[in-house]
């Protein structure tokens, strides 16, 4: 039903471990300008024919929109279809609304806005591939809620309240974040599909002298303050490590060193916590 992506070859502008360090924090970026937006790659029209496997699957779990996002819905897809034609203008984009927008690029969507009481809560959801997160427990709830899960956390929740007024007022910003992984599916939405077995669906198990992946998330933020809203956009990328090794051994030994320093409670949210003694071995074989 669902494929494996084509991996990209190994571009150091994507790569996110620049210290050796595994890190949770802003890692803020100036966006250089409407070019920054979004990413189109050879793999266009894989990552198209992907999301639409999620309508017949079932498209409750990957896309929600909120009343409030209703109000802005028609103006906002047509600023970001905007961004996109002047960018692609071999490629133009018509959408009248924000989910059939987000089927025609490889981003995944998410808005936020605020409440009448100014609190944030995410108002619409287009995740076609969420990276084991459940896009149904992010929907209406707040910065906090949303990131609570995520291990080490606990510095930038405790000023969440001036993250969210950047969101809304400066910007735009792009973002990296990073982790491993055994397969290149771009759909990990830890409910399976019907008749798929929950053990062959969710990956993240390493056996030995098996594949092995790098997986990178680009993330831009983008207020559209006219609107009173936000756009947080992903985009998804695998890298074949092997393919590292041969481009950048300084890569490799960046990426060996952040494994290497992950907690207990990463390496848990990661899904590594059983799998990091045999990928070390295996990144560490690669050396030349």
């Amino acid at each position: 039903m669902y494929l494996n992506s084509p991996c990209l070859l190994f571009d150091e502008d994507l790569f996110p471990i620049k210290n050796g360090k595994y890190e949770v924090n802003l890692g803020l970026k100036k966006c250089h300008g409407e070019k920054d937006f979004f990413h189109r790659d050879k793999n266009f029209e894989f990552y198209l024919n992907e999301k639409k496997k999620n309508l017949k699957e079932n498209p409750h779990k990957y896309y929600l929109f909120s009343e409030n996002f209703f109000e802005i819905d028609k103006e906002l897809t047509s600023e970001l279809s905007s961004i996109w034609n002047r960018q692609n203008p071999d490629k133009l984009i018509s959408a009248i609304d924000l989910k059939s927008f987000g089927f025609c690029v490889q981003e995944d969507i998410a808005i936020t806005m605020k409440n009448s009481q100014g609190k944030d809560f995410v108002a619409a959801l287009h995740l076609s591939f969420p990276n084991h997160w459940d896009p149904r427990e992010k929907f209406m709830q707040d910065f906090n809620f949303v990131h609570s899960p995520i291990a080490n956390i606990e510095p930038l929740i405790n000023i969440s309240d001036k993250i969210v007024n950047m969101m809304f007022e400066k910007g735009p910003y792009k973002r990296f974040a990073w982790g491993v992984s055994t397969d290149t599916r771009l759909n990990h939405h830890p409910e399976a599909p019907l008749n798929i077995d929950i053990n062959e669906w969710k990956g993240r198990s390493y056996r030995e002298g098996g594949n092995l992946f790098l997986r990178i998330e680009r993330q831009i933020i983008w207020p559209i303050k006219k609107l009173g809203a936000s756009v947080f956009t992903i985009k998804t990328y695998f890298f074949d490590i092997k393919d590292l090794v041969q481009n950048s051994q300084d890569a490799l030994d960046q990426l060996i060193s952040a494994i290497d320093s992950m907690n207990d409670a990463s390496l848990n949210y990661k899904g590594l916590v059983n799998d990091r003694g045999p990928i070390l071995c295996f990144l560490k074989a690669q050396r030349k």
